[in-house]
């Protein structure tokens, strides 16, 4: 046999090893309780006011999902339908009639708890008190009762426990990527240490939760000068809150955060991190908006430690999100990735209208390549309030 040969053979072998590591669950547990149970309340609420699709008029009062109580719909009301259909992505597109209720309470479960659902009956008292209240107020949004019973046809999606889907390729094909990942390492750490030698960017290259991720960048925002903020962390001394109390009025309004698909969910935990830095907002293609909706998982990584109360950005999240010139979300109706037509229809109806720039056959990042008109109307934004 030949060399190559050999060498392709025993790297498949290599590579099934490496498929069966990441097919294991996620090597977080469960989140915090009552954070995810406010952002389950938060999913059911979004879509049941009734807020026109164009966003109504500019003067309208838009009293926001966060406001609404979760009622029982009925089966026909088109509040409940359109959730109905949101959810269906979860279960593998099966129409609704055949998803039963022990396929839901794996969904449910897994969404609280990050695990596969034992048997019903072993949970304890809390992990069904739990459950029931989950399920009643899911069956009011849906607008019926979930069928008593199992159907192994249809397969529940829960993204951190499914085993990967992996693709195998040439042995070349992962060395190419590997040369290139390590210059682009050697190039980043060289940039660092002649750039921002004050300032220790490596740790960015380290694992991090959500919160820390936040942290860190909002310190780094903080040390190159950009942007002024507390970081209260309780341990401030008298002179320090003197000093901060002075820099009142006479503080930066803030960067300008742009991010691009999987960096909208940075950009969102920024938002709701540490809003005051955030002056301005641009989104390309962001995944963070509707992702309750089972649309998402393309990448390994982000399957395998998706956060959906985390990456998940409301738009009240947003500071003044209707404000054109402190708000701007470009979107392609040809995007492969995220529904562009549901989250364009989710900013509208909040009232986004000319912050909002759609092109109907625009593809995924398709608006960050150089002289495209979205690409240029991102540097418009940008260079539109040079004294912001």
């Amino acid at each position: 046999m030949r060399p190559d040969v050999e060498l392709q053979v025993l790297f498949s072998v290599y590579q099934c090893h490496l498929w069966r590591l990441v097919s294991l669950p996620a090597p977080y547990g469960p989140g915090d309780l009552g954070e995810i149970q406010a952002a389950f309340k938060r999913l059911l609420k979004s879509g049941l006011v009734d807020l026109p699709a164009d966003g109504g008029d500019e003067e309208s009062q838009r009293p926001g999902s966060p406001e609404e109580d979760i009622v029982q719909l009925e089966l026909n009301d088109p509040r409940a339908i359109d959730f109905r259909n949101a959810l269906r992505p979860w279960f593998g597109n099966a129409t609704w009639s055949s998803i039963k209720l022990h396929q839901v309470r794996q969904w449910v479960f897994w969404s609280i708890y990050n695990a596969d659902m034992p048997p019903y009956e072993s949970l304890t008292a809390s992990q069904q008190d739990v459950m029931a209240g989950a399920l009643d107020l899911l069956q009011k949004r849906c607008g019926c009762i979930f069928e008593e019973g199992s159907n192994p046809s249809v397969k529940t999606m829960r993204m951190t426990l499914d085993r990967a889907n992996v693709i195998l390729r040439p042995f070349t094909f992962y060395l190419s990527i590997f040369l290139t990942n390590l210059s682009l390492r050697k190039w980043f750490q060289y940039a660092w240490s002649v750039r921002f030698d004050h300032y220790n960017g490596l740790e960015f290259l380290t694992p991090m939760t959500r919160h820390e991720t936040a942290k860190r960048l909002a310190n780094l925002l903080i040390e190159l000068g950009w942007v002024h903020h507390d970081l209260d962390d309780g341990n401030d001394t008298e002179e320090e809150k003197e000093i901060a109390h002075s820099l009142v009025g006479k503080r930066r309004k803030g960067v300008i955060m742009l991010s691009h698909s999987n960096g909208s969910y940075i950009h969102a935990w920024m938002l709701k991190g540490y809003h005051k830095m955030i002056g301005r907002s641009c989104f390309v293609d962001p995944v963070t908006f509707c992702s309750w909706e089972g649309e998402v998982g393309v990448v390994n990584l982000l399957a395998r430690h998706f956060d959906w109360t985390s990456n998940t950005l409301w738009f009240e999240d947003i500071p003044n999100a209707r404000d054109p010139k402190k708000a701007f979300f470009l979107l392609g109706g040809q995007d492969s990735i995220i529904r562009s037509e549901r989250v364009k229809r989710y900013l509208t109806s909040h009232g986004v209208k000319e912050g909002l720039w759609f092109d109907p056959v625009g593809s995924h990042g398709q608006a960050l390549r150089p002289e495209t008109p979205g690409h240029l109307e991102i540097l418009r934004w940008i260079r539109e309030d040079r004294d912001f």
